[in-house]
């Protein structure tokens, strides 16, 4: 699957060399002042590398989606973090945690991670839905 993928973009991005080349010889022109006659093979190498550079990114970016930021949590966090609403405030999310089994002072922690959005002060927003 993941190398039909690659296929399928590099494809699509095949179309953009001639394009990023003619955009490559325009700057050169800009700053040059040579007459652009034809696409010179510089540009047309930098229109490779461009595509290259895109085509390992989107993959890179690829991966990254896939990921679910969730798998760090303990199964308890996991409970907690699915059970509080997507906006909260800290009373709300300290009465679910405390109800479930985790300390106020661990949950107040949690709550200066990556996976809460401090919305206003003692409004809190889950980062992931």
């Amino acid at each position: 699957m993941k190398g039909s993928i690659y296929r399928m973009a590099a494809t699509k991005m095949e179309k953009y060399i001639v394009r990023l080349a003619i955009v490559l010889d325009a700057m050169r022109y800009g700053c040059d002042g040579k007459p652009i006659i034809e696409l010179s093979g510089w540009a047309m190498e930098g229109a490779l590398k461009l595509v290259d550079y895109y085509l390992i990114c989107g993959m890179k970016a690829r991966e990254n989606f896939k990921y679910d930021p969730l798998t760090k949590l303990s199964i308890l966090q996991k409970r907690i973090y699915k059970r509080i609403p997507v906006t909260f405030t800290t009373g709300e999310g300290v009465e679910i945690a405390v109800a479930m089994g985790m300390g106020e002072r661990t949950f107040k922690s949690w709550l200066t991670t990556d996976f809460f959005i401090l919305t206003q002060r003692g409004h809190y927003e889950r980062r992931y839905k």
